[in-house]
């Protein structure tokens, strides 16, 4: 099941699987472009952060899978989008 999701700066919307161990990256068009496997079965957020927005960090709940409630990390080709500032 779908769950948390970010957009990167091409516009494709990268979604956590609930339940599925994984990833999925799909452009504005619809299309499957990358999948990612994660070690743990309910993968819960993703978000993009560093100094270039080009590191992709990952939750997943306890639960069902190897390494469920940990934090992961890893580099992607394309950047995030900044995060809008709170504004009160």
């Amino acid at each position: 099941m779908p769950d948390g999701l970010a957009v990167d700066s091409e516009g494709s919307v990268w979604v956590a699987l609930w339940g599925g161990s994984g990833l999925r990256r799909y452009a504005p068009d619809g299309r499957l472009t990358l999948s990612v496997d994660i070690p743990a079965a309910n993968v819960t957020s993703c978000a993009f952060g560093g100094p270039d927005l080009r590191t992709l960090y990952i939750t997943t709940a306890a639960g069902p899978g190897r390494s469920g409630g940990a934090l992961f990390a890893c580099q992607v080709a394309v950047a995030g989008l900044p995060a809008n500032p709170y504004r009160g």
